[in-house]
């Protein structure tokens, strides 16, 4: 009875003998009783072959597990970077298309300056910018033959030579007129020619070519034209909300700026804005028209007439300040 009753004891133990987690003289009594018992050694056997099977199983098992959670893992990832790749690819054909738009103006823009015979009117309104508080109106007209050109605005008459270091401004009010050397002239044609636009005059960088898509937008239309131009706002946020740039789409030159120019008007001694002017204006342009009477300079014997010569007169006010 004693001997079934240590049995019994002992068989309770062998899981815990079989994990080598007994204490010492738990141990101990175990491995006495297992060197005159068959029956608690066979238990024992069954035990270990028991342990073994777990083992294998779990290794086996281990695989699938790391599978499945490197399948999870792949699948987060996935619904992570999809959506990320197919923003970057809208924006990236966004901004193809804008490029190949802006780089195509630019190039229609360069062609339109290898005309050697141009007219430009440049009508401008300062909305309520007179005393009157009405608008003011500036008209500039602008001619271009081989080299020589005339500048008209409401006060004053240019007339000059591309590369030369001089030009003849004739005062139409005060009938007065003064040939001045050194002066800023218009190196090249394209000064006569441009206007301020974002897409530049043929010859910037492509640099620039290469960021302009990402700072302005740009829409079709036909508005009050009779043809289709492109609309170019920009996305600055010191430029106007509603400034915008028309651009005729088979020349690539600009036909109207609204809100490009803004200047203020405030209450004195203080910030605070009274008046807000906008200024607009339109562009016309004709090829192939002018004449060579039309750059020549006048009869100039009815004018009273001068020479200054802006290099000395520089000379002059840097002696002064010495």
């Amino acid at each position: 009875m004693k001997e079934e009753n240590e049995c019994e004891i002992v068989q309770d133990l062998l899981l815990s003998y079989n994990d080598n987690v007994l204490n010492e003289s738990s141990r101990k009594l175990v491995e006495e009783h297992l060197k005159t018992c068959k029956t608690c050694q066979e238990k024992l056997q069954e035990i270990k072959k028991d342990s073994e099977k777990e083992k294998e199983f779990t290794k086996e098992d281990i695989p699938e597990v790391d599978y499945l959670k490197k399948y999870r893992r792949n699948s987060t990832i996935k619904a992570i970077v999809s959506p990320i790749i197919i923003i970057l690819l809208i924006l990236i054909g966004i901004y193809c298309y804008k490029f190949s738009i802006i780089n195509g103006l630019v190039n229609k823009y360069a062609n339109s300056l290898k005309s050697d015979n141009f007219y430009i009117e440049e009508i401008s309104i300062d909305q309520g910018k007179t005393t009157e508080g009405k608008d003011a109106i500036n008209t500039t007209k602008k001619w271009y033959k081989n080299g020589k050109y005339k500048i008209e605005t409401n006060s004053t008459i240019e007339y000059g030579t591309i590369g030369e270091d001089y030009k003849v401004i004739i005062n139409k009010e005060n009938k007065t007129a003064s040939k001045e050397y050194g002066a800023f002239t218009h190196k090249d044609k394209s000064g006569i020619l441009t206007a301020p636009n974002p897409i530049g005059t043929g010859y910037q960088t492509w640099l620039l070519t290469l960021g302009t898509p990402f700072y302005w937008n740009i829409r079709k239309d036909s508005q009050d034209i009779g043809r289709m131009y492109y609309v170019i706002e920009s996305n600055d946020p010191n430029h106007s909300s509603d400034s915008e740039l028309w651009v005729d789409m088979e020349t690539g030159l600009p036909i109207m700026q609204v809100g490009y120019s803004c200047t203020a008007d405030y209450y004195e001694n203080t910030h605070i804005v009274r008046n807000m002017y906008v200024q607009n204006t339109e562009y016309k342009y004709e090829f192939d028209i002018v004449k060579d009477e039309d750059i020549e300079v006048p009869d100039l014997s009815d004018y009273t007439t001068t020479e200054l010569d802006w290099n000395q007169e520089i000379e002059r006010l840097k002696n002064e300040k010495e």
